[in-house]
């Protein structure tokens, strides 16, 4: 089974319009909740409504167990040039790219 990190782009569109459902509820995948996004939903949710459902949506990831927070090595690498003209790192080793 796969696992997904939803991004926060997605969530807005499916919270407004109802878009990406078949993303969001792939049967294939399990799906995680970034405290990114939580971050990134909760600064955009100005209403009492819109912040109850995003507490509710949390809750529920929440006590499934689906929330990762990531690491300060996660953001230096997520930071770093990914063309082949990177910096070389002590060491002698080049910076790696993330995949989405």
């Amino acid at each position: 089974m796969r696992c997904l990190i939803v991004d926060t782009n997605l969530y807005i569109d499916w919270l407004n319009v109802g878009k990406h459902e078949p993303i969001l509820f792939r049967p294939d995948a399990v799906k995680f909740m970034s405290t990114v996004v939580m971050m990134e939903l909760l600064a955009g949710a100005y209403s009492v409504h819109d912040r109850t459902r995003l507490h509710d949506l949390f809750t529920t990831f929440t006590k499934l167990g689906r929330i990762v927070t990531p690491s300060s090595a996660t953001y230096q690498e997520a930071g770093t040039p990914c063309d082949h003209k990177s910096p070389i790192w002590p060491h002698g080793t080049r910076a790696k790219c993330l995949r989405s």
